[in-house]
């Protein structure tokens, strides 16, 4: 998505997702290594590879927010199990991610938004108020 948005000139948009993208790798880490830490089986399946193909600034806002939708899914589904399971410590560690999610549907549904009102002919517009966010 970070690529897309470099190819149609959306620099701004380009960095955030770029960025994005390294705090995502964080994120995998810290839940890699509280597996590893509470003596659990870690194991990494292979990612599919992502959609390149996007025709708008539009889309690929979308499509973040529904995959962000998606991911506080998991994390709600493995906080309900945590506590079936009467794992206090996995749920607890999960807090942090719940409230991350919150944050990450608040930015990208605003994102959005702000896409919708500006239109196509105006991204530009929003692709510099995203660069100034990231100074």
């Amino acid at each position: 998505m970070a690529v897309c948005f470099d190819c149609m000139g959306l620099k701004g948009l380009a960095g955030l997702y770029f960025k994005h993208f390294e705090e995502e790798q964080g994120h995998g880490m810290k839940m890699l290594k509280y597996i590893m830490e509470a003596g659990g089986e870690a194991r990494v399946p292979a990612i599919p590879e992502p959609t390149a193909e996007y025709v708008s600034a539009q889309e690929i806002l979308e499509a973040t927010l529904n995959h962000e939708k998606a991911v506080t899914k998991m994390i709600d589904d493995l906080a309900a199990l945590a506590e079936q399971e009467g794992d206090r410590a996995t749920r607890s560690f999960l807090n942090w991610y719940i409230d991350e999610q919150v944050e990450e549907e608040a930015l990208f549904g605003q994102l959005l938004q702000w896409a919708q009102m500006a239109g196509p002919a105006q991204i530009f517009v929003l692709d510099g108020r995203v660069a100034q966010m990231a100074d």
